[in-house]
């Protein structure tokens, strides 16, 4: 009988099935030999390009692997792994946009299952659609309760959203999955930070640590909470190993030099001031402007300095089309946004300035973004204002 140079369907169906088998067992020669069979056939076999893509990324061959998955999600048939499959390298890539979409398909064609609606969700975070983030998180829940790495992203989601408290719950519950996830003490530290719980935080950290001892910024930010709870010495070490660890890593070298002058540390002094104006200079974020103050940087360095942290953890969120209210008839609002409305030199000068206020011609407002101390000075204030707004947790 003649040979033919094409396969019939019914034969191809057969030996892709007999690859992918052969391909779960782990005899990954027999099954590519098989796909590039059916391949040189039928180079459109959207099947055969998943699974040879399949083999590829197991052989290590992500970008191979990459374009493959890109070839066979390209056509008519697609299967609903295939696109999932190109969404997780999408997300892998931080390319959060084809991620979205390649996960969306993959749920429309295949159904909501667990993978891709957490892999979704974890993209809509990276895209910072936190919201609709949480959407996916919540139906991934429904579907498997007892995912750590599931806990662990609703937990980054909420403290995007700042309700921290919510996020705190969400890595205690990752924790109790997984005693032993370190990014999740990792990040129940930086929130305890946030809230002024730095004995908290502290804890936190060393857990981190303990369960990743190569894990730079815990060592960074346990550093950085020692130095508030003045535990020099133990602070300096932190920073020490944080640096050998990622000598690039954000304000740790400013940190460390910080804290040996608050050692009276003075060997190495003036090499390290010229490296930190060198730092700044570069454009790294090398040092927080107040530790900059203590230390014999030019202004212009001083500035430059501000300037790069205020871009880093402040970005513009503000309208600029103020609109002036002309009716005269309405007091004129004033704010007046602290993180020092206690038992601090900043409300002793100012308290009596609150209080003076013509109040037939200006409403007062404060706003404190610091630790809720209940102290005599934290009264006064707060009677000195028409309003007094805690915002702590709010974006």
């Amino acid at each position: 009988m003649k040979k033919t140079t094409s396969l019939k369907q019914d034969s191809v169906n057969q030996q892709i099935l007999i690859a992918e088998n052969a391909f779960k067992s782990g005899n990954i020669d027999l099954a590519e030999s098989m796909v590039r069979q059916v391949l040189a056939s039928i180079p459109g076999n959207s099947k055969a390009n998943a699974l040879l893509a399949y083999i590829a990324g197991t052989r290590g061959n992500e970008d191979l692997a990459f374009e493959l998955l890109k070839k066979a999600t390209s056509m008519h048939n697609a299967s609903f792994d295939a696109f999932y499959y190109v969404g997780t390298i999408y997300l892998k890539r931080n390319l959060f946009s084809q991620a979205i979409t390649s996960f969306k398909q993959s749920i429309r064609i295949g159904g909501e299952f667990f993978e891709a609606l957490h892999d979704l969700g974890v993209s809509l975070a990276g895209a910072g659609l936190y919201e609709q983030a949480w959407a996916m998180f919540t139906k991934a829940l429904a579907l498997n309760p007892k995912s750590s790495e599931l806990f662990y992203n609703m937990g980054r989601t909420l403290e995007a959203l700042k309700r921290f408290d919510e996020a705190l719950s969400s890595y205690d519950k990752a924790l109790y999955l997984h005693p032993g996830f370190a990014p999740a003490w990792y990040n129940r530290g930086v929130i305890l930070s946030l809230l002024k719980r730095e004995r908290d935080a502290a804890v936190a950290y060393n857990q981190a640590i303990k369960h990743d001892p190569k894990h730079a910024k815990a060592w960074a930010n346990l550093g950085a909470t020692l130095i508030d709870l003045k535990h020099y010495l133990e602070a300096l070490n932190a920073l020490n190993k944080a640096i050998q660890l990622q000598p690039g890593i954000d304000y740790a070298f400013g940190n460390w030099l910080h804290t040996k002058m608050m050692l009276c540390s003075w060997d190495g002094l003036d090499e390290a001031f010229i490296s930190i104006i060198d730092k700044v200079s570069a454009g790294d974020k090398a040092c927080l402007p107040f530790n900059l103050l203590a230390m014999p940087a030019p202004p212009s360095i001083q500035k430059q300095c501000s300037e790069i942290h205020v871009k880093d953890r402040f970005q513009e969120k503000v309208p600029h089309d103020f609109k002036i209210n002309d009716n005269h008839q309405t007091r004129i609002k004033i704010g007046y946004f602290s993180a020092d409305f206690h038992n601090h030199a900043t409300s002793y000068l100012m308290a009596e300035l609150f209080e003076r206020h013509d109040r037939s011609r200006f409403e007062i407002i404060g706003f404190s973004f610091g630790p809720d101390k209940q102290d005599e000075m934290r009264r006064r204030v707060q009677s000195g204002f028409d309003k007094f707004l805690d915002v702590r947790n709010m974006n």
